[in-house]
């Protein structure tokens, strides 16, 4: 029999062989190992073997190319034996990659035994140029629609064909030619004369097709330069999301401003006032003047007894061709400097608030998700419920790109489908020639709600205003 000093000996031996076995562990990639080709953009599974100490239960994986460390596909995740990897753009394409596994206690590794290949995803067969889609044709005009092909000869032929709808329009209609058998060079571009009798309209298609059925699609309107809508490159970069729907709903999708950009103030002979209004520059500038500035100048700020209820109201009027006309930028008097704060806020944040309606600012800021805050979203001031005194530069951009396009600028060019579908509020039609005035008056109430009117063809008061609506910011 063994003593029990053997036994004991014994049975620590063993586990110690059993505890250096475990924490050794063993490892093995087994995807990717070798031959397999991989896209960039797409995600994959990374697949391995291992095991080791539980003190040590997660692992690291790296890309090797040539051996040498490329990134980190991640520095640590669970030892489950699989990852999902969504290969990042930024890859280069090459044939000569490795996958390199690791536990985090960096006792053992194991690379792929074999490279494998990450490539780019291949290119559409054919493809309009983006700037095809974002121009106006005007009928009777000569454009050049250019597009370009992978894997093609400059041999092969395409056809081009207009659809309006759902109809297809013949050669005679579209001004291309006909489509079987394909009549274009693959040249990258042709010459196209519009029809000088073709309809104006948004719901124009153009399709390119190559010989092997190939093809790709763009939308196009056909219109007149003019009435509002400029040539592709002269429209500025900007959000055309936000100036849709803090201004431009207002007018089926062109814009309102003031004709100059140097807009007259009268009435703010404060200080504290021409600070608080001279926030919005430089995306306007003002002149301070005496006098109620001459309609389509300016702005008038003044203070006299409203509803008990409103702390400030802005109420303007802009004609048909998005100049704005008159705008009235009002505050409460009826209540003491300390009472008007308790209700609404500081008087300049009121100021700046109104006058922001005044310069183009027909919806409040938390119309857009991403601009909720600030002294545009419908609360007036700095107070004690809403301490964030300053202008969100989003809004401020906003107006920035409104007093880049002329008056009465036509955006539907700029927005996406979904996007020309926003609700206009008011239903305002835009004329280039038409006289019409609209008006509209945007009030703040002491009971944090905004009252919002709009209107045709009347100028007496708010209360004689067209649709007008109680809500809450």
């Amino acid at each position: 029999m063994l003593s029990m000093t053997r036994i004991l000996i014994l049975l620590a031996s063993l586990f110690l062989v059993s505890s250096s076995a475990w924490s050794a562990g063993t490892l093995k990639v087994t995807t990717p190992n070798g031959g397999q080709k991989w896209t960039t953009g797409k995600s994959y599974v990374v697949k391995w073997n291992l095991t080791f100490n539980i003190r040590h239960p997660h692992i690291s994986i790296r890309l090797l190319k040539n051996g040498r460390h490329v990134q980190w596909i991640t520095k640590k995740t669970w030892n489950d034996g699989r990852f999902v990897w969504k290969i990042p753009a930024n890859v280069s394409a090459s044939s000569n990659y490795k996958i390199r596994i690791q536990n985090v206690g960096r006792s053992i590794k194991d690379n792929s035994d074999r490279s494998f290949s990450i490539a780019k995803p291949p290119s559409k067969p054919v493809e309009f140029s983006k700037a095809v889609g974002l121009t106006i044709y005007e009928p009777g005009k000569t454009y050049t629609i250019r597009w370009k092909t992978s894997g093609y000869p400059k041999s092969e032929k395409v056809g081009i064909r207009l659809w309006r709808g759902t109809e297809i329009l013949s050669e005679s209609e579209s001004g291309f030619p006909k489509q079987y058998p394909f009549k274009l060079d693959n040249t990258g571009s042709y010459r196209w004369r519009v029809p000088s009798d073709l309809p104006e309209g948004t719901s124009y298609v153009l399709y390119i097709w190559l010989m092997n059925n190939k093809f790709d699609s763009t939308n196009i309107n056909i219109g007149k330069l003019g009435a509002g809508t400029l040539p592709p490159s002269r429209y500025p970069k900007g959000n055309y999301v936000h100036l849709k729907k803090l201004n431009a709903f207002r007018l089926a999708n062109h814009t309102v401003r003031w004709k100059s950009k140097t807009i007259y103030v009268s009435g703010a002979n404060k200080p504290a006032w021409r600070k608080a209004i001279n926030m919005w520059t430089p995306a306007v500038k003002f002149k301070y003047v005496k006098k109620k500035p001459a309609k389509g100048k300016g702005i008038q700020v003044f203070r006299k007894k409203l509803d008990k209820y409103t702390c400030g109201q802005a109420f303007y009027s802009y004609k048909a061709n998005g100049q704005f006309l008159t705008c009235d930028a009002t505050l409460q008097s009826r209540w003491s400097a300390t009472k008007f704060e308790k209700n609404c806020g500081s008087t300049a944040g009121v100021v700046t608030h109104e006058v922001g309606h005044c310069i183009g600012l027909l919806e409040h800021s938390n119309a857009i998700d991403s601009a909720k805050g600030g002294l545009m979203d419908g609360r007036a001031g700095c107070s004690p419920f809403w301490p964030d005194c300053e202008i969100h530069p989003k809004v401020k951009n906003m107006v920035s790109l409104l007093y880049r396009l002329p008056p009465g600028t036509n955006i539907t060019s700029k927005l996406k489908k979904s996007q020309r579908s926003i609700e206009n509020e008011g239903n305002e039609r835009y004329s280039a020639d038409g006289d019409e005035i609209y008006y509209g008056s945007m009030e703040y109430l002491t009971n944090g709600q905004i009252r919002i009117c709009s209107g045709p063809g009347v100028d007496s008061g708010t209360e004689d205003l067209r649709q007008c609506e109680t809500r809450d910011h």
